[in-house]
């Protein structure tokens, strides 16, 4: 069951992104933003899937942590849309990807989860890690 999953995981990509709206992706200190994740579903039938996109500072802190539960098209691409807030501080970000067929999101050290199954940016999770 864990190898077909994992075959599954494959065929499944997620890239991270902010939102066009952001210049050049640069996000001012306390600015609350939307970040995304775009995930195609290489499948020819839908999926359940947690849709996870951590934020990381330039020492590695961890300054996000986003997380929704959604429904995969098959053979389709789905934008699943997040708002965030940035650190109280100066930095550089990246972000990382990750999708988990069949996972939930869950909610604890600080992580904030969304059970809406659509891809829409109506309910937002909002980070608090600042």
């Amino acid at each position: 069951m864990k190898i077909a999953k994992i075959i599954l995981m494959s065929l499944v990509i997620a890239l991270a992104s902010t939102s066009l709206g952001m210049a050049a992706g640069s996000v001012q200190v306390n600015q609350s933003v939307y970040v995304s994740a775009e995930v195609k579903n290489t499948q020819d039938y839908d999926l359940q899937a947690a849709v996870k996109l951590l934020g990381y500072d330039n020492v590695g802190n961890a300054v996000g942590h986003v997380c929704r539960e959604v429904t995969l098209p098959a053979n389709d691409t789905i934008t699943v849309t997040y708002r965030w807030r940035a650190p109280a501080y100066k930095t550089g970000l990246y972000w990382s990807s990750k999708v988990d067929i069949d996972g939930s999101c869950t909610n604890h050290d600080g992580d904030d989860s969304d059970s809406d199954s659509d891809s829409d940016s109506d309910g937002d999770s909002d980070d608090s890690d600042d």
